[in-house]
């Protein structure tokens, strides 16, 4: 058993390192990273217990390891990343809630069970029960996971693609796994067979990046050597400056803390770099001051709307990821900080107040 939980935590390891390697700085791999780490923090916590329990394969199934309940927020938050909708601090926390609490059990029992506390059983009996029902919980997320893609309007991406075969892959081994553990299958057999079959996963998950980078090299050059040889009139780039102009006003892409050139691009339907040029050259600016302009406005929207709201609360609903970012850009912007421009329009408003009493 010891060399099956070897061979798996060194393929995650180096499944995180290959991925890492060919991250370009793409954000949205964050989740996935994650995953590997959860994955393999999972298969250490066990091999940790079954050597601490003399190789005794039943304390595994007894104290099963809580960052198992990471796996399903995850996967879940890498798909929407992908599919480029907003994911807060707030969402991000109310998916990684039952960890917490699970986890905070786990650190409590443990202590116990080294000690040989005689009020362990009790709290062993309520921790199993809890992961009783823990299959549903990780197929209600990938099944989850499966239904975002699947109703999703844009063309998938490559990693939607084998987000979706690995979906289905999770649902399979789930059902089947439970379907023979209730039948009464042999508990070592089926624990060796479902460990090996993360070699699956890590495969789909490596191949997914591995084919997204040379989609994405091969869409460079592409549109690189098209962008030397053609050059777009001037009207063509004002249209397209329009377009996107219209497009941030009714969709409003900038809430999305992660939103890039890229997929703006493609929701235009033009190459990043005709869209590049038509933002330098029609609006006299960049993509990202100019998505940073949206955000501010957009924040100015609301706080006029309502001068009680909190600014950080805001500012982050706003699609900025930090607070020095949004100070910057929003003074530069409008000239104050934003407590001042707070402060300003609720004596503005106080003041409209009283006059009209």
């Amino acid at each position: 058993m010891t060399g099956i939980y070897i061979t798996i935590i060194i393929q995650a390891l180096i499944s995180i390192f290959l991925l890492y390697h060919n991250k370009n700085n793409d954000r949205k791999y964050n989740f996935l990273y994650l995953y590997l780490i959860v994955v393999t923090a999972d298969f250490l916590f066990e091999l940790f217990i079954y050597h601490l329990f003399n190789r005794e394969t039943s304390y595994i199934e007894s104290i099963p390891s809580s960052f198992r309940f990471l796996k399903g927020p995850l996967l879940l938050l890498f798909c929407l990343n992908c599919l480029g909708k907003n994911v807060s601090g707030k969402t991000i926390f109310l998916h990684l809630f039952p960890f917490f609490l699970v986890f905070l059990w786990n650190m409590i029992i443990l202590p116990m069970v080294f000690s040989r506390a005689s009020h362990t059983n009790l709290l062993m009996e309520i921790y199993q029960q809890i992961f009783h029902y823990y299959p549903f919980y990780w197929l209600s997320y990938v099944l989850l996971t499966y239904y975002h893609i699947s109703k999703a309007r844009q063309p998938l991406s490559t990693e939607l693609k084998y987000l979706k075969i690995l979906t289905v892959y999770l649902i399979i081994s789930i059902i089947s796994y439970y379907i023979s553990y209730k039948a009464g299958l042999n508990k070592d057999l089926l624990r060796t067979i479902y460990t090996y079959l993360f070699l699956v996963q890590f495969a789909i998950i490596i191949i997914m990046k591995l084919k997204s980078t040379v989609i994405e090299k091969q869409e460079d050059k592409a549109e690189t050597i098209k962008y030397k040889t053609s050059s777009l009139s001037e009207n063509t780039l004002k249209e397209i400056a329009e377009n996107l102009l219209q497009t941030l006003k009714v969709y409003k892409p900038y809430l999305n803390e992660e939103v890039t050139l890229e997929e703006v691009a493609r929701q235009l339907q033009v190459s990043r770099h005709h869209l590049s040029q038509s933002i330098t050259e029609s609006l006299g600016t960049n993509f990202y001051d100019l998505i940073n302009k949206c955000r501010v406005e957009e924040f100015v929207r609301i706080i006029n709307a309502d001068h009680s709201q909190n600014i950080s609360e805001v500012f982050y609903q706003c699609g900025f990821k930090s607070r020095t970012t949004f100070y910057k850009y929003f003074k530069k912007q409008m000239g104050l900080n934003p407590t001042d421009y707070k402060y300003q329009i609720s004596q503005a408003t106080d003041t409209s107040t009283l006059v009209n009493i």
